[in-house]
């Protein structure tokens, strides 16, 4: 992963959790079923470059979640 706009490379804790939480999402998607259990817990620092990403994969949870 490259950094361009001068944030720290972000730790391998950090990529792990957020790797694991596009598994459980594209699991989900390819079984085509609804995502009962929405996980709340993906957090890291708001400078990360991986926090756009962390946004993406909590805005498709809610997309496939029920309301």
């Amino acid at each position: 992963m490259r950094v361009r706009h001068g944030a720290p490379p972000p730790s391998p804790a950090e990529i792990a959790q957020v790797v694991l939480q596009l598994r459980e999402l594209s699991e989900g998607v390819r079984e085509a079923d609804t995502l009962v259990e929405v996980r709340r817990d993906l957090a890291g620092p708001a400078d990360s470059v991986l926090e756009p990403l962390r946004q993406e994969v909590a805005a498709a949870r809610a997309i496939a979640s029920p309301h």
